[in-house]
């Protein structure tokens, strides 16, 4: 996988999610990626800019850290929960067809 430069991103405009869509397969890594390097970025600017604009920006880094997180919280919480309802689905089956099972036995045996 190509790893970004900044420069290849226009922050402004709202071609992230464009290009996200663009690299289907590896939606989310792109976009770890992008907001990384945005983050170095930011962080190189912070040391050289005075110290409050810094501490501003040093902000604006863990906004884009915690957006990310997001995402991939909601994406892992999305799949645990289709998971878990694959499973009780599967449990309820199960045990409605053991059920069945046993009711049909215990008929086939009363009219024995």
């Amino acid at each position: 996988m190509k790893f970004f430069d900044v420069a290849d991103f226009d922050m402004g405009q709202e071609n992230s999610a464009r290009l996200t869509y663009r690299i289907a397969s590896h939606q989310l890594v792109v976009e770890v990626v992008v907001v990384v390097q945005v983050v170095v970025v930011v962080i190189v600017e912070g040391v050289v800019v005075v110290e409050g604009v810094a501490v501003v920006k040093v902000v604006v880094i863990v906004k884009y850290i915690a957006l990310v997180v997001v995402v991939e919280v909601v994406i892992l919480v999305l799949v645990v929960v289709v998971v878990v309802a694959v499973v009780v689905v599967v449990v309820v089956v199960v045990v409605v067809v053991e059920v069945v099972v046993i009711i049909v036995k215990e008929k086939r045996n009363d009219s024995i």
